[in-house]
């Protein structure tokens, strides 16, 4: 009876042995597999945030931008107004002066 005992201890602990690596090695796999899916699962949300924000900045890039552009824009109509203002007073000015010849002229004929 003890032998019979002791080869069902042995037998159950075989048994036991064998099937704890199977275990063990399953436990490892579904660790492995958990791992890479929540891996998985923080890169999209990463990729969500970073969209987001790539996004928010290339709207405010693209603000900027404009603004910038804008502003050189009014500086250039500024200076083409100063110009064009310039312009036209020095042809008025070379008109008056062609008149006021013209009228000494005609006066030192008469006088």
């Amino acid at each position: 009876r003890n032998k019979q005992k002791a080869a069902t201890i042995i037998q159950a602990a075989f048994r036991m042995h064998r099937v704890y690596h199977q275990y063990k090695a399953m436990r490892l796999a579904a660790i492995i597999v958990q791992t890479h899916y929540r891996a998985h699962l923080q890169m999209e949300s990463d990729r969500k945030t970073y969209m987001k924000v790539h996004s928010s900045v290339v709207l405010i890039q693209a603000a900027y931008r404009g603004m910038v552009v804008r502003k050189q824009l009014w500086c250039m109509h500024k200076s083409d107004k100063v110009i064009q203002t310039y312009y036209q007073m020095h042809k008025q000015r070379k008109y008056f002066k062609k008149l006021r010849w013209s009228a000494i002229t005609v006066q030192q004929t008469y006088r």
